[in-house]
């Protein structure tokens, strides 16, 4: 139950079941009335990661003219 332990925190945190939400609207407004502020979403740029979540490089490949070098 990998994702239960997320829940887990935010029920300990914020002393609610999360069963009561059926969205992540409905979450994010509750935490905002709790907070009395909106939530602000921010970027996070690392050295270790890309944008696209990748820290290997990403090549394009046709693997049509790949398979005919091969079988020349």
């Amino acid at each position: 139950m990998v994702g239960r332990k997320k829940t887990v925190i935010f029920e300990k945190k914020y002393g609610t079941d999360i069963k009561k939400y059926n969205t992540t609207e409905q979450v994010d407004s509750f935490i905002e009335d709790r907070l009395g502020r909106k939530l602000n979403v921010k970027r996070v740029e690392t050295n270790v990661v890309t944008r696209r979540g990748s820290i290997l490089p990403i090549s394009r490949l046709d693997i049509n003219k790949k398979l005919d070098a091969l079988l020349r």
